[in-house]
């Protein structure tokens, strides 16, 4: 609906109730499957097609559905899906407002997601991120600040596997996004 405000992005988007911690019932979540990153254009479309007030992006790091490493940071194709991402949703819904977070870091003390950590990619992803949207017009929120230690890992205090977000976390996140939850 023209009144929604939609959290796009991967299971991390899923993992809360955005409507409780926003106190607005207008606040949706959804999520790719597997967290495809190439098949965040597609639900980017899906979710155009019922023109939202808003949209709020979360990279995912999964560079595709038939990756052999389920879990990867690609820079290429992370930038490249999100290109496509805002680019369907600016054709289909034009009035619509854009937010494209940087991604969320990893911590990692946890074997499943320490493939995941690379301080220097992952500031490099997220300079081309900002990059993007500063040349789409689109909002940009550094989730780094917020949830990085020193080191550029995910603050052990927000999760409990590396990688998703402990209750805290989501309120911190949800603190951090609140200007875009209204």
């Amino acid at each position: 609906k023209p009144s929604d405000i939609v959290l796009l992005g991967n299971s991390l988007v899923s993992g809360a109730e955005w409507h409780e911690l926003a106190a607005h019932a207008a606040v949706k979540s959804r999520t790719v499957g597997s967290d495809a990153v190439d098949y965040l254009p597609k639900l980017a479309a899906s979710v155009a097609n019922h023109h939202p007030k808003r949209v709020v992006l979360l990279p995912s790091y999964v560079a595709n559905a038939d990756a052999s490493s389920r879990m990867a940071l690609v820079p290429d194709s992370i930038v490249s899906a999100m290109t496509r991402a805002i680019d369907v949703i600016k054709v289909a819904s034009p009035q619509t407002e854009l937010v494209l977070q940087g991604m969320m870091p990893v911590n990692g003390a946890y074997e499943k997601y320490a493939t995941l950590v690379d301080a220097k990619a992952m500031k490099s992803l997220n300079g081309k991120l900002k990059k993007l949207a500063r040349r789409n017009g689109v909002e940009w929120v550094d989730l780094m600040a917020t949830f990085a230690d020193s080191t550029g890992e995910l603050k052990p205090e927000f999760t409990n596997d590396g990688f998703h977000l402990m209750g805290c976390g989501y309120a911190a996140w949800a603190a951090l996004l609140s200007p875009y939850l209204k």
